[in-house]
């Protein structure tokens, strides 16, 4: 594909020999990573079913955020209903939680 950079025109960058076939192979390896992304995200809906009301760019922000609960927050709304936010306290762990 350095060659499109090279070719001014669209048409002629277009037409080299071997394009097509490329970029049929790019569209099935991007379809496959598509998919396999739909099963994950499946996944993890089965897994947490409130995730079923979060919408398919959030619940990645939310998965790959996981580790940061601020960014997660943000979320919450969409995740529980009526609740807004959850309220964090800087140094507690999950080890600090009540037992009973």
């Amino acid at each position: 594909l350095k060659g499109f950079f090279e070719d001014k025109n669209a048409a002629i960058a277009c037409n080299k020999e071997g394009v097509y076939k490329l970029l049929e192979e790019t569209q099935h390896k991007l379809e496959l990573c598509e998919k396999s992304l739909a099963n994950y995200l499946e996944q993890k809906r089965r897994i947490f079913p409130r995730f079923y009301f979060v919408s398919t760019s959030d619940l990645l922000d939310i998965l790959s955020n996981g580790n940061q609960p601020d960014k997660v927050n943000f979320h919450m709304p969409k995740i529980i209903a009526a609740v807004d936010h959850l309220d964090m306290e800087p140094g507690v762990t999950s080890t600090d939680r009540p037992t009973e």
